[in-house]
């Protein structure tokens, strides 16, 4: 008899252990970012995931019955009850899992294990719907092949590593700029395939936390190879990116062909973004704005043929200041459509792409010397 009351005892207080122990707890059917996030928080906290009892301490996501409309798609609310138990709420599934990473970063910075130490009164939504991180793993300019400090030869552990960083902070996109092909075709590019292979998987694991994942180009790039190959295509025109472009009126086909094995790799691509005023072959180009809309309409039909559904952004990048500005007063004499070309590409391009454009004050701070030096042209920028 006193063995069985013993063990009833030593049950009771199990369970009443069991009861005390917090645990976090998702929505019904939470999509995988949010239960990425979770996940998170409970190896931060050391709190395990479950179903909250009466008895239980709980750290709650949930989905707002009726939306909220301070807080929009993206924003959320943590709070804390008289009870203790914390729940984290947004009107979608983007919002509440955002509030649950700005929770684990909060507890980060305060270098807080327990969050029923604290009371938490959180609203918030974010002022940018749009906020990215773009990073080139380029062969030059920014990339110097030291594999801790540069992209260009991270490994997967790395990426994840970066992009659960990105997660923390609320960054909803990751556009990388490789300025590297890797085209089968051509023997010289091999030595990009696990590039490639690690890029795609980044892709996946960008879309797994709930992170958009964006491409971005020059529109006229081709392998090393292919620029090699074709003396009579090159651009004539000293430019920041020289020996990976081709012109686009000379060699359309052959760009696109290029570049054909990238979006069929990268499938379930978010965007593909173009840039065509830095570092491109356009000078040489005798119809500089169609060039830019037939770019745009190009690529567009190169994504539907790879099966891909991605979007296109349209990157403007100061195209006024670049044209009159940076370009020289040569180049300027003997193709006077650049003068106009910001002016004139507009009404050419396809009506369901994303613009993008540096701010005013960017131009400023950068190029306020040379502004002046060619005479303060009256330069414009074009809003995102």
């Amino acid at each position: 008899m006193a063995a069985l009351i013993s063990f009833l005892v030593l049950s009771m207080e199990a369970v009443g252990r069991s009861e005390s122990v917090p645990v976090i707890s998702c929505f019904e059917n939470a999509p995988t970012p949010v239960r990425h996030a979770a996940d998170r928080l409970s190896e931060y906290t050391g709190i395990e995931l479950g179903k909250p009892s009466a008895a239980t301490r709980s750290i709650r996501i949930e989905l707002n019955v009726f939306p909220n409309p301070r807080i929009g798609t993206q924003g959320y609310s943590v709070r804390s009850s008289n009870g203790g138990e914390i729940t984290i709420r947004g009107n979608e599934a983007e919002g509440a899992a955002n509030g649950v990473y700005t929770f684990l970063r909060t507890l980060m910075i305060e270098h807080r294990k327990d969050p029923f130490t604290r009371k938490w009164q959180i609203e918030e939504k974010p002022q940018f719907s749009i906020r990215a991180m773009q990073v080139a793993p380029y062969r030059f300019g920014a990339s110097y092949g030291f594999a801790e400090l540069s992209p260009d030869r991270w490994s997967i552990e790395e990426w994840k590593e970066y992009v659960d960083l990105m997660r923390l902070c609320n960054m909803t996109t990751l556009c990388l700029v490789p300025a590297r092909i890797y085209n089968p075709d051509y023997p010289n590019s091999w030595r990009e395939k696990w590039r490639f292979e690690v890029w795609k998987q980044v892709m996946d694991y960008c879309h797994q936390v709930g992170m958009k994942f964006n491409w971005m180009m020059g529109p006229n790039m081709v392998t090393e190879e292919c620029f090699w190959e074709n003396p009579d295509k090159r651009t004539v025109t000293d430019n920041a990116w020289w020996g990976s472009a081709l012109i686009w009126h000379k060699s359309k086909d052959l760009i696109l062909e290029n570049n054909r094995p990238t979006f069929e790799q990268l499938r379930g691509l978010d965007a593909l973004e173009l840039l065509a005023s830095d570092g491109g072959a356009y000078y040489d180009e005798p119809e500089p704005a169609p060039y830019f809309a037939d770019t745009m309409k190009s690529y567009m039909k190169l994504l539907r043929e790879t099966g891909n559904d991605a979007g296109l952004v349209y990157w403007n990048w100061l195209l006024d200041f670049w044209c009159k500005v940076a370009t020289p007063d040569a180049l300027l004499r003997k193709n006077p459509k650049l003068r106009t070309i910001q002016d004139d590409v507009i009404p050419l391009l396809p009506k369901d792409v994303a613009w993008l454009d540096a701010s005013m004050l960017t131009l400023i701070q950068n190029w306020e010397k040379a502004v002046r030096f060619r005479g303060n042209p009256p330069a414009r920028w074009m809003r995102c």
